[in-house]
């Protein structure tokens, strides 16, 4: 690993750790209150996740690519993001949005002074005094890092998780889109200099999105100036998803797979030793966490792309309770008692809408879908691509899910039931749900 890899870690003691607690708790208390902290920032806060960027990400270019809008988006990476911020221009930033006084004393002190040295094998360097970045390893250096780049993400077409930062724009043709995305990328790009923060111009790439190779523009680079661009790819992983130009999602179906296939030699080890509600349970902490991750985005693959995700599962199952290769699908699931991946699938829809009470800004309207259940948000897209949206499937899916289910409070008592009652659903219904042909217009 090369040196400029590393990355320092704060030690802090446990009282430490107490009162930065404190402090955090007050400072995300009194942004919370005024608004001040982007919707569009989606790192370190209570209440989102990944999952959320890449969900906000996704509506925007389903939306785009369903109304046959030529649409790109650009994923910047910054070089040590957290370890260049200035503390100067931090405090002036907190100081802005009102945190002033002895509380913003008391963050410079917490900010400066501070040293830092290497440890390599009991060995250790003299120490160095830190001039910039925010404290790796603590409570409040992540906190302190979104609020510094807050400003960023005045834009509603910028998403960003921490310093992972997606840039979405659409035009009405190719020409105009490239002209606004580099009038975009500068003007970050000017953000970034100005705030001490460095765009790391290599690894910073664009995609263009479109359902069709036939149109699809032939410029492979996006210029910044002169002598500074950025270069097209044909996919990128993105907040651990891979984000392809078609979204299609076989390549990160494909990257599932090969991960759950490093799995079947330790299961076929472990079945001489553990009993089955054992290897259930490291099948859901091993392979389960990855077939589920991001599957809210991806989820609505076609079929064609899915059928590896399922053979490798059913593979594995097979291995822990033991059976041939020829043993019954239906039966692996009844006794290992999981989900398959299109119930995995509804399983995130579901727990999707009721953590959010889904938004639908796709349709251009706002349904509280929880107390709304049985009014319909919109009955079709305008193609296939826009059916597989997550948002189409979930509103087919709450018109078959059971009221007494969609209606409980309680997320872990919901998620109990939901789980119950999908190990029950109908292939048919499965089915159902998940063809999008039979939801286009005639």
């Amino acid at each position: 690993m090369e040196v400029n890899n590393y990355r320092p870690i704060s030690l802090v003691t446990n009282f430490s750790k107490l009162l930065e607690k404190a402090i955090k708790s007050r400072i995300v208390s009194f942004f919370d209150r005024f608004k001040i902290l982007s919707k569009q920032q989606f790192g370190f806060r209570a209440g989102k996740s990944t999952q959320d960027a890449l969900a906000k990400l996704s509506e925007r270019l389903y939306q785009a690519l369903d109304d046959s809008r030529p649409c790109l988006c650009i994923f910047v990476d910054l070089a040590k993001a957290f370890d260049t911020v200035s503390h100067e221009l931090l405090l002036n930033k907190l100081s802005t949005y009102g945190v002033r006084g002895i509380a913003l004393c008391m963050i410079r002190s917490y900010l400066n002074g501070r040293k830092q040295c290497v440890s390599v094998c009991d060995k250790y360097s003299e120490f160095r005094d830190v001039s910039c970045g925010v404290p790796q390893g603590t409570v409040l250096g992540p906190l302190l890092f979104v609020i510094y780049v807050n400003d960023l993400l005045a834009s509603s077409d910028i998403f960003s998780y921490a310093d992972d930062t997606a840039i979405f724009c659409e035009s009405d043709n190719w020409r105009d889109l490239r002209i606004k995305a580099e009038n975009t990328l500068r003007e970050v790009k000017l953000w970034f200099d100005f705030n001490l923060l460095t765009m790391n111009i290599e690894k910073t790439k664009f995609i263009i999105f479109s359902c069709y190779n036939v149109g699809r523009p032939t410029y492979t680079t996006l210029n910044i100036d002169r002598d500074l661009h950025i270069t097209t790819t044909e996919s990128i992983k993105y907040l651990g998803v891979i984000i392809d130009k078609n979204l299609k999602w076989d390549i990160h179906i494909q990257s599932v797979v090969e991960k759950v296939r490093r799995h079947l030699c330790r299961f076929r080890y472990l079945t001489e030793f553990l009993d089955l509600p054992r290897l259930r349970t490291l099948y859901i902490a091993l392979v389960q966490s990855l077939l589920s991750y991001g599957m809210l985005i991806w989820g609505g693959a076609l079929n064609v792309h899915l059928k590896s995700l399922e053979i490798i599962q059913k593979w594995v199952l097979k291995i822990i309770l033991k059976r041939n290769r020829e043993y019954s699908t239906i039966e692996v699931f009844r006794e290992s008692g999981v989900l398959d991946i299109r119930r995995l699938f509804f399983q995130s829809l579901l727990c999707y809408n009721h953590k959010n009470e889904v938004e639908v800004n796709y349709l251009k309207h706002c349904y509280n879908t929880r107390n709304k259940h049985n009014v319909p948000l919109k009955d079709r897209a305008n193609k296939v691509i826009g059916q597989r949206h997550f948002i189409y499937i979930l509103q087919r899916l709450l018109q078959r899910t059971p009221v007494s289910i969609v209606q409980i409070r309680k997320f872990k008592e919901f998620k109990k039931n939901l789980v119950q009652w999908l190990l029950g659903l109908d292939l048919a219904m499965v089915d159902c749900v998940m063809d999008t042909g039979s939801y286009l217009p005639a």
